[in-house]
C-alpha cells in the first residue's frame, strides 16, 4: 500500500506548474492517457497523478476523488485541484459534444413550436425539468439560476 511518506521519498512536486518528478532522476514522471489523465507507475501500480499529489500535498488520500477545476485533466496545479465527490466531479464536467444547445441541460423540443426550449438539472439523483422557454437565453437563464444553488462551486462557468 502506498503511503504519503514514500510518495514523498520518491517524489518532488511542483505546486506551481504542477510537475511531479521522480527525486532519484529529476524528471516529469507519468503519461497523459487517451481520457486526458496523467498516470503514473509506482512499485508495479498504477494511479492518477492527481491522486498522488493530493495525498503528497495533504498526506492522506481524497476521500473519494479529486476534481480539476478548469476541466483540464491533465493540468495537475495545486490551485487546479480540489476534492469531490462523484457528482461533483460530474457537475464540472464539459458540455457533451452532442449536445445541440451548446449549454449543459437546455435542449430544443421539435415537439413544441411555441416554447421550444427545455431547461432540466439533475439534483439529488433526480432529473427535475424545470420549464419550457421561447427563447434560448430565457432557458439558459432559468439553467444557470438553478445550477448556482444546486452545483454551487462545482458548477462550470465556461
Amino acid at each position: 500500500m502506498i503511503t504519503a511518506q514514500s510518495i514523498r521519498e520518491k517524489f518532488d512536486y511542483d505546486s506551481i506548474s504542477g510537475a511531479l518528478t521522480r527525486k532519484k532522476y529529476q524528471k516529469k514522471v507519468g503519461w497523459i492517457e487517451n481520457t486526458g489523465y496523467r498516470r503514473i507507475e509506482i512499485d508495479g501500480e498504477k494511479y492518477l497523478a492527481s491522486f498522488i499529489i493530493w495525498m503528497w500535498m495533504t498526506g492522506k488520500e481524497p476521500i473519494e476523488s479529486i476534481d480539476h477545476k478548469n476541466g483540464n485533466r491533465s493540468d495537475d496545479r495545486w490551485i487546479n485541484l480540489r476534492e469531490a465527490n462523484g457528482r461533483q466531479n460530474r457537475w464540472n464536467s464539459k458540455t457533451p459534444t452532442n449536445n445541440q444547445s451548446g449549454i449543459k441541460g437546455v435542449y430544443r423540443d421539435k415537439r413544441c413550436s411555441k416554447k421550444p426550449w427545455v431547461a432540466s438539472i439533475t439534483a439529488n439523483h433526480e432529473r427535475i425539468v424545470l420549464g419550457w422557454f421561447s427563447t434560448l437565453q430565457e432557458a439558459k437563464t432559468a439553467r444557470t439560476t438553478v445550477e448556482n444553488t444546486h452545483h454551487g462551486k462545482f458548477r462550470r462557468t465556461s
